[in-house]
């Protein structure tokens, strides 16, 4: 029978990775045994032989991966934000930055370059993470000049929804 596991058993894996900087491979090997132990890993779903019930793996690999890249990337921008927001007077505008390969959403790649004033309620929807490898870079007054940026205004959009 599988126990429970408890989000405090994944969510103290990468608590700990976190403050570490733990590789994702250093998070499995250490998380591992709790997941095995509780049944979420394994050698995969066998049927009991008294019920047919399955049990056994219930969480792959790519999911625990998605999992630690979601909260590692999350985190990140939590502080990237506030590294953004304690400069924004040298650095008042925001440009989102899309990877622009072949894995980047269509819609992701038209917002590539979007900006905006830091301070614009845009970001509050735009700001990352909203699909991972894309990044929002702080710019200067001289950035917009020297890289002819256009700085865009959600204002008259806010303002329909009003």
């Amino acid at each position: 029978m599988l126990t429970w596991l408890s989000p405090p058993d994944i969510r103290n894996g990468l608590t700990d990775s976190l403050a570490n900087g733990s590789t994702y491979r250093e998070f499995v090997n250490n998380l591992q045994p709790v997941l095995e132990a509780k049944g979420w890993i394994g050698k995969g779903l066998v049927a009991d032989p008294e019920t047919g019930e399955l049990q056994g793996k219930q969480l792959t690999p790519r999911r625990l991966q998605t999992i630690f890249d979601t909260n590692i990337q999350s985190s990140y921008n939590a502080g990237r934000y506030q590294q953004q927001m304690a400069n924004v007077v040298d650095r008042p505008y925001l440009e989102r930055v899309a990877v622009m390969d072949t894995h980047t959403r269509p819609k992701h790649a038209a917002l590539n370059g979007f900006t905006a004033r830091a301070d614009d309620p845009v970001w509050e929807y735009l700001y990352t993470p909203d699909g991972y490898g894309c990044r929002i870079r702080a710019r200067s007054q001289s950035d917009v000049d020297k890289y002819d940026l256009n700085v865009q205004s959600s204002d008259p959009l806010f303002r329909q929804r009003n």
